[in-house]
């Protein structure tokens, strides 16, 4: 893990930001969200992922919830979590399996989260794929066991961003077909310009 600014000082809750599959954190977001981070003295975190996030999604978790605490620990406040692809759902599966971190944090941000999986992975993992990929791909266990029994837990602000022409979460199509999408959100969405998905907050 990695931070920058006053985690409990700042004028807003910390971040933390978690890459997504085969990706690092400076890959990912040292060219757009830490630069507009630090412009406004927003506190933040990174985290990696064991192998760029390509390992079992059920253990590179155990980082993710290590940041988590330590984070929280240190600023004395709610985390907001960012994420990117399947930075954008593991955090889910950090509130699904470890119940005390729903405490912890104040809001869920996905971009382009496989929240429900891709069909672009089953032609990739047709011979051999990594373990994250395969977890990903529609219709899988960890997926199953992820959205089972609701997909979002009160207290916490969920908000889904994605765009209808993701050629990587497949397919993200208007709802409910859209793999990104949270299907127990109550929908409070707000307007975009035509043809643009609008994010959808709970």
């Amino acid at each position: 893990m990695s931070c920058h600014g006053d985690l409990a000082g700042g004028p807003a809750d910390p971040v933390l930001l978690i890459a997504g599959s085969g990706l690092n954190p400076e890959v990912n977001f040292d060219w757009n969200y830490e630069p507009a981070f630090r412009a406004r003295h927003q506190a933040y975190c990174t985290v990696a992922l064991p192998n760029s996030g390509l390992n079992d999604i059920q253990a590179a978790a155990e980082y993710l919830v290590g940041a988590l605490r330590t984070m929280h620990d240190d600023a004395e406040r709610p985390v907001r979590i960012v994420g990117f692809s399947q930075g954008g759902m593991i955090g889910r599966w950090a509130l699904k399996d470890w119940p005390a971190t729903r405490g912890i944090v104040a809001s869920v941000i996905g971009l382009d989260p496989s929240n429900h999986g891709t069909l672009t992975a089953v032609p990739v993992c047709a011979a051999a794929c990594a373990a994250s990929f395969w977890q990903q791909r529609t219709g899988s266990a960890l997926l199953a066991v992820l959205n089972a029994g609701g997909e979002t837990y009160p207290g916490i602000s969920y908000t889904q961003i994605y765009t209808y022409a993701d050629e990587v979460v497949t397919p993200n199509v208007p709802p409910p077909v859209a793999r990104s999408e949270l299907h127990t959100c109550p929908g409070d969405i707000r307007g975009h310009p035509p043809r643009s998905p609008a994010p959808r907050r709970c």
